[in-house]
């Protein structure tokens, strides 16, 4: 039986290091949150937390896992203490 996670994730600091060398395009992005790629270009403008991509190269940006998991985890816990305060 698959268990479903959802943030916070709990994670140590030798999963971080394989997670930030894990990079995700903007399709990838969209996909993991069920949007369109343009959704993602436009949180990228609107959403002050939310990351940045790497510049890889010319036209070549992609996301850290990492960096997306941070923010996943920053915006579980904002939700869980304004429910809670």
């Amino acid at each position: 039986m698959n268990k479903v996670l959802t943030p916070p994730y709990q994670i140590d600091d030798q999963i971080k290091q394989i997670l930030n060398q894990k990079f995700l395009t903007d399709k990838q992005v969209a996909s993991r949150y069920g949007v369109t790629r343009t959704s993602v270009w436009r949180w990228l403008k609107t959403l002050e937390d939310f990351p940045a991509p790497v510049k890889l190269s010319e036209g070549c940006a992609r996301w850290t896992l990492l960096s997306l998991i941070n923010w996943e985890n920053e915006r579980a816990e904002r939700q869980k203490g304004g429910r809670n305060g």
